[in-house]
């Protein structure tokens, strides 16, 4: 529910292409929340998955604009002539 939660906050639906594979990247990540929290996730559950909350959109949120930034570089690379197409067939 938590990792849910995130995603939506981030503006992602499941019916989005990378839904599936933020779910999935929010349950590692959720691993690693857990056992850097510096308190006792067990004896202090919603203080614990508020933090894990917060984590988990700014990790998607981080990753996303990552991967835009990637998407957006190859976009704007030249295509090798002034036509702008692929000198390769």
């Amino acid at each position: 529910m938590i990792i849910h939660s995130a995603l939506k906050k981030l503006g992602m639906r499941p019916s989005d292409d990378a839904y599936d594979d933020y779910v999935q990247d929010c349950w590692l990540w959720f691993s690693e929340i857990f056992q850097k929290y510096a308190g006792n996730p067990w004896s202090e559950p919603k203080s614990f998955l508020a933090y894990a909350h917060v984590a988990l959109y700014r990790r998607s949120l981080n990753e996303r604009m990552r991967l835009q930034k990637h998407d957006n570089v190859t976009d704007d690379a030249p295509t090798g002539n002034k036509w702008g197409k692929s000198w390769r067939c």
